[in-house]
């Protein structure tokens, strides 16, 4: 058995070096690994590249309704050029809105819609407002304070029942009452010759 102990403690030895070359090899793999693999430090690295060259805009998006409320929404983006961003936000919206206004670093785009708010039906009335013009307003306000005017109207050609209707409100629950509303009061319009006073 001493004839043996050397070879014994020589081969624990060499096992052991052997483990601990492998133990740090594992070890500088798993840093590398993590440098060259670990997403947020390259994401951040790139992200601060491309900004550096990109100006931030400012981007006003307005959808009108026809019994004109509007839902405004506010955003910012980064973008290389005025003309890139116009080129994404066109894509991003299918041509739905059209550009309104450009300034430097704003931009203000417009999507009017053909019906009424969803959140306006039965909560909007036709009346006359003070100066006799046809106008649209939410239930809570007087037809004084509208949403939206439309023609003044000769109300001396109105039948009575038709003014009672109007002084009361007449409200709008979908687009078929709006349409009707105005097509009923469009044979009442009072055409100035040259302009509205």
């Amino acid at each position: 058995m001493s004839n043996n102990r050397p070879f014994i403690i020589s081969s624990i030895i060499v096992v052991l070096l052997l483990v601990a070359l492998y133990a740090q090899e594992l070890y500088l793999e798993k840093k590398q690994h993590r440098f060259v693999v670990d997403p947020t430090v390259t994401e951040d690295v790139l992200l601060q590249e491309a900004l550096s060259y990109a100006t931030l805009y400012k981007v006003t998006l307005v959808d009108s309704y026809l019994c004109g409320s509007e839902d405004i929404t506010y955003r910012e983006v980064y973008a290389p050029s005025l003309e890139v961003l116009q080129l994404g936000l066109k894509r991003e919206y299918n041509d739905n809105y059209q550009v309104q206004k450009i300034e430097e670093n704003e931009i203000r785009l417009t999507n009017e819609h053909a019906n009424i708010h969803p959140d306006m039906l039965g909560n909007i009335l036709f009346g006359i407002n003070a100066r006799n013009q046809l106008v649209i307003y939410h239930q809570d306000e007087t037809p004084n304070h509208p949403m939206n005017e439309f023609f003044p109207i000769e109300v001396d050609w109105i039948p009575e029942e038709q003014i009672a209707q109007l002084e009361k409100g007449i409200v709008i629950h979908d687009l078929e009452d709006y349409h009707s509303v105005l097509s009923t009061f469009n044979e009442y319009i009072i055409e100035y010759p040259f302009s509205q006073p």
